[in-house]
């Protein structure tokens, strides 16, 4: 016992080490584990902010196309259809609409007839159609009565469903 009581001094630096060793131990396990958790949350952050900035490239994409093409209905289309043959002063005698529903969208189709001066105020037209991203399908272009120009014309749009 007096060999005990001798070291004594050391035994007890001995303890207080082992017992610090284990209380840091504990606390470094905690602490680690907090950081991973919060190195997760921050991962989480960062690929939400990534979302976000596709979400946003989307939603500019998506209101280009609004521009660009039709949006509300057919009635809309043929409109659009009828104040271009009139501002050109191209004489429609047959007007004829077919409708495809797809998913999130309408294939618009209009088949028309009509009669112009000449090729030019046809191909101005058709230019003008660009506008609002009108597909030209079919179109046959022939002389008529009176050096007038007939045009069969097949066009297609896109009426995006909201």
């Amino acid at each position: 016992m007096k060999d005990i009581l001798r070291y004594k001094n050391i035994l007890l630096s001995i303890i207080i080490i082992a017992v610090s060793i284990f209380v840091i131990k504990g606390l470094w396990t905690k602490h680690s584990l907090i950081i991973k958790d919060l190195e997760k949350k921050m991962s989480d952050v960062e690929k939400g902010k990534l979302l976000i900035e596709k979400w946003n490239k989307v939603s500019n994409e998506y209101d280009g196309l609004k521009k660009n093409f039709f949006m509300k209905d057919q009635e809309f289309f043929k409109n659009f259809l009828e104040e271009k043959t009139k501002n050109y002063g191209i004489n429609v005698t047959y007007l004829s609409p077919t409708r495809k529903q797809e998913n999130f969208y309408s294939e618009m189709s209009f088949s028309l007839r009509a009669t112009s001066e000449s090729y030019a105020t046809i191909v101005n037209f058709l230019n003008a159609l660009e506008e609002k991203k009108v597909i030209i399908e079919i179109l046959k272009v022939r002389g008529a009565e009176n050096k007038k120009r007939l045009a069969d014309i097949t066009v297609k749009s896109f009426i995006i469903e909201q």
